[in-house]
């Protein structure tokens, strides 16, 4: 380590200050934590020095275990107190696979605590002692410093021996109501935050909030169920997505911030899975399925023009939504989805040229731009920062293990914002023959999905988080438990085998696919791990036999392959060449209906010939949300009302002369994310029982002194 570390310097124009953990801009006062304090400290002593990794880990986590994550997040954390960017330094550069080096001129200052000590007076005689009353004030300083120091060493000592324990920035609730707050959009003056309220079984509302006097603000029409708001860049109008709950027909809506008065600006034929507004001009961008598939794309809308164009090319399997534009407006961020488990950030120009941003995830519960260069997005593991050349870093603003939705950033703020959200879902049964209600059978405090029940009505699965973990549950009987060995990232697709012995799963953790199988009698369960492509259960073909589909990746098309699993010698070997996405078997296991990658219609096929095309099945919307009998194609939609759902029933006759679409019952609302299960009077689905969650503030820069450019 260098022998004379500056206390007090300049970096640019910022001063720093060691001993306080200080540092300034003018007015701006930002407070640098410990760790961070000292390896910009060392930087500083060597400008324009290549420092390696190892020598800060050698020097700052001495004889101590961490990950390379602990120097990322520091080396994050200087960044973002400097405003500072990795892909564009002007203080901190990245030097890859070596180390760092400050770029920016450094000026040691003259330390004020030294200044302010006078040199003691020489005596005329030899040996004799001064004791003026300024000699003895001078030499209580004088101790005072060495004291002072002291202390100062044993804290620096502390520090670089507790390990790299992340810092945990403040967090204040920001809303409290007893409805789901989603959506949120800061409107470009400061004044305003628009959301929608959620509610189980009532229209989505459209709430204003006065970010200067603090109240809120219902504006919807009771009439209207409403999704994504977006503010105009001079704050004068919001964009928000409206569905009529009377006739179903769908909008983008704009809504005057002084009348409240709303106007119908472009007809939609689905929702809009999130919606932007440029920053600087009238342009809107949103998501509607692509002409030759029903998977979305990304759309711009030119206000003044009435002129649609489409953004993001067709892209075979995937699907693009919840578009947001960087500050400047010449890019959008949008979440492009390969599979049920499998979601990244992408980044396209205003032309259409697009580029993946952040790995593929089971979840992204949200982004947002830091800057131009710059975003945050929320995983299963926490919040990252990603730049656009996929540098990830761990973000160290936010460690807490509760999911964070709807990023928001504030910029002129340095705020963030998110909402957190709880969810519980139960498991019902519904019998077509007698009640339209469902019964339930699992209720807890907790979240039960995916209820498979085996063809003798005795064994009944679910997945649940009810002791923490998700894992797989049975129940024989009256005696229920969770079975052994089965905690994984994600558990869907639960299949009963005919003989009821056996249940089959795909299971998914850490980026790996398989299939999971259960044997009830001897209640082991054992899995046959596949690789990173993802996987659908498609169900058993015979009592050994189960058929999964799994992804294929070429170019930029995804499409999927019919497999087959013997579980007695653990085989698995392909069955078809052509593309099957989503697939399930009819009763009498003698025929396949599926739909493919551009889910636009339904297949059948007898396992033998080439596969036909269902007359008149194009544009159900199909994905997870169907099973079948012999006869016909049953799945479940979700009614404009937000309060139920509609069973609907479309016969596969080959002919198609007595196929009509039909609407079977009005249920309860049931999630269309969890796959529905076909049984002999009815079906099994999963409804969510319980929503609630609130918007909260993050300081995205450590500050324990308050800004006063912030006041």
């Amino acid at each position: 380590m260098p022998d004379d570390l500056p206390t007090l310097f300049l970096i640019e124009n910022w001063r720093i200050d060691c001993n306080q953990n200080l540092a300034w801009e003018g007015n701006r006062k930002v407070r640098i934590e410990p760790k961070a304090m000292m390896i910009l400290q060392f930087l500083a002593a060597q400008p324009g020095k290549i420092v390696t990794r190892e020598t800060l880990f050698e020097q700052f986590w001495p004889n101590q275990v961490v990950t390379e994550d602990a120097l990322n997040r520091v080396m994050s954390n200087l960044r973002r107190a400097f405003r500072d960017s990795s892909s564009h330094p002007k203080y901190i550069a990245t030097v890859k696979k070596v180390g760092y080096k400050l770029v920016a001129p450094v000026s040691v200052l003259e330390s004020p605590q030294l200044k302010s000590v006078p040199e003691p007076e020489q005596s005329d005689s030899a040996g004799s002692e001064n004791t003026s009353p300024e000699s003895l004030n001078t030499k209580f300083k004088y101790h005072y410093l060495i004291g002072f120091s002291l202390v100062s060493i044993l804290i620096l000592v502390f520090w670089l021996n507790r390990g790299d324990e992340p810092v945990k920035f403040p967090v204040n609730r920001f809303t409290y109501s007893e409805s789901q707050n989603t959506s949120p959009s800061y409107s470009s003056d400061g004044r305003w935050l628009a959301y929608v309220g959620k509610r189980l079984d009532v229209p989505n509302q459209l709430i204003f909030r006065s970010l200067v006097d603090k109240f809120d603000l219902p504006v919807g029409r009771e009439n209207l169920s409403y999704h994504y708001p977006a503010f105009s860049g001079d704050s004068q109008s919001l964009a928000v997505v409206t569905e009529n709950v009377n006739d179903g027909k769908i909008a983008v809506t704009l809504v005057d911030m002084d009348s409240k008065e709303h106007q119908q600006q472009l007809v939609l034929d689905e929702i809009s899975q999130g919606l932007a507004w440029h920053p600087s001009k009238k342009l809107l961008v949103y998501s509607q399925p692509h002409l030759e598939q029903s998977n979305s794309g990304l759309y711009l809308w030119h206000m003044d023009l009435k002129q649609q164009q489409l953004l993001t090319p067709s892209v075979l399997g995937a699907s693009d939504s919840h578009p947001v534009f960087s500050p400047s407006g010449q890019q959008v961020a949008f979440q492009r989805k390969s599979a049920f488990k499998e979601k990244a950030v992408f980044v396209t120009d205003l032309v259409g040229n697009v580029q993946r941003v952040s790995t593929f995830n089971s979840e992204v519960y949200g982004f947002d731009w830091l800057d131009e260069t710059r975003l945050l997005v929320s995983e299963r593991d926490g919040i990252f920062e990603y730049t656009l050349s996929g540098e990830k870093q761990f973000w160290q603003g936010f460690t807490e293990n509760t999911p964070s939705y709807d990023l928001r950033v504030n910029r002129g703020k340095q705020q963030l914002l998110l909402s957190r959200r709880q969810t519980q879902h139960e498991s019902r049964v519904v019998d077509l023959t007698n009640s339209h209600a469902g019964a339930v059978v699992t209720r807890s405090q907790t979240n039960d999905i995916e209820l498979a029940i085996s063809k003798s009505g005795y064994h009944f699965a679910f997945v649940s988080d009810r002791t923490g973990k998700k894992r797989l549950w049975h129940r024989a009987g009256n005696r229920i438990d969770s079975v052994p060995n089965t905690e994984f990232d994600c558990i869907y697709d639960l299949t009963w085998s005919p003989n009821s012995e056996v249940l089959a799963a795909v299971v998914k953790n850490k980026n790996r696919y398989g299939v999971l199988y259960f044997e009830v009698k001897d209640r082991i369960a054992n899995t046959h791990w596949l690789s990173s492509n993802p996987v659908n259960l498609v169900g058993w073909r015979s009592e050994r036999e189960v058929v999964f589909t799994q992804q294929q990746v070429t170019g930029t098309r995804y499409y999927w392959r019919l497999h087959q699993l013997n579980i007695e010698g653990v085989k698995s070997e392909p069955l078809a060449k052509f593309d099957i996405y989503q697939a399930r078997i009819t009763r009498d296991k003698r025929q396949l209906v599926f739909i493919n990658s551009s889910r636009k219609n339904l297949w059948i096929w007898d396992w033998h010939s080439q596969p036909q095309p269902i007359k008149g099945s194009q544009g159900f919307g199909l994905d997870r949300n169907w099973y079948v009998d012999n006869e016909a194609v049953y799945f479940l939609t979700n009614r404009p009302d937000q309060a139920s759902s509609s069973l609907n029933q479309f016969k596969f006759d080959s002919d198609a002369k007595n196929s009509e679409l039909i609407e079977v019952g009005r249920y309860s609302k049931f999630s269309k994310k969890y796959r529905p299960q076909d049984l002999v009077y009815g079906f099994t689905a999963t409804r969510q029982r319980q929503i609630e969650g609130d918007f909260w503030l993050l300081d995205m820069v450590y500050e324990n002194v308050k800004s006063e450019s912030d006041d």
